[in-house]
């Protein structure tokens, strides 16, 4: 088990957003692969979930905390959504090995993918395919 699966102090924002109270360190790609992301203290992230999966995932379980924050580090250092929906999915698995680890997976990728497509939607008005079509 790394340090990072045994960092638990986590300090919530009144705005829901989370924060490390100490680095936390993460192996990237595997455990010793020596590319070791740093996340510092104070580093703000959210653990968003969609309104209509919260019955079942919540946002708050400590479980989701490492894997937010492992996956909203690397987008703000540059890398693309695709690399970190990996890495989440492997911080959350450190955390826990249960199926359900993989259906949140499945929403975290599909927004990767998903999240552009509807910002150039919003940026060209609005119009869907369909409504362009018409």
């Amino acid at each position: 088990m790394s340090a990072a699966t045994e960092h638990t102090d986590w300090f919530q924002e009144p705005d829901g957003q989370y924060c490390p109270t100490a680095p936390v360190a993460w192996d990237v790609g595997k455990l010793g692969s020596g590319w070791v992301l740093t996340i510092p203290a104070g580093f703000m992230f959210d653990s968003s979930v969609p309104r209509w999966a919260r019955w079942y995932f919540d946002p708050h379980e400590p479980l989701w905390l490492l894997a937010a924050a492992v996956h909203d580090c690397l987008l703000a250092q540059g890398h693309d959504r695709a690399f970190a929906a990996c890495e989440w999915l492997r911080a959350a698995r450190a955390m826990d090995r249960r199926k359900r680890v993989w259906v949140a997976f499945a929403g975290v990728f599909l927004w990767a993918f998903l999240k552009p497509v509807f910002r150039r939607q919003l940026q060209r008005g609005g119009a869907t395919h369909f409504e362009r079509a018409k």
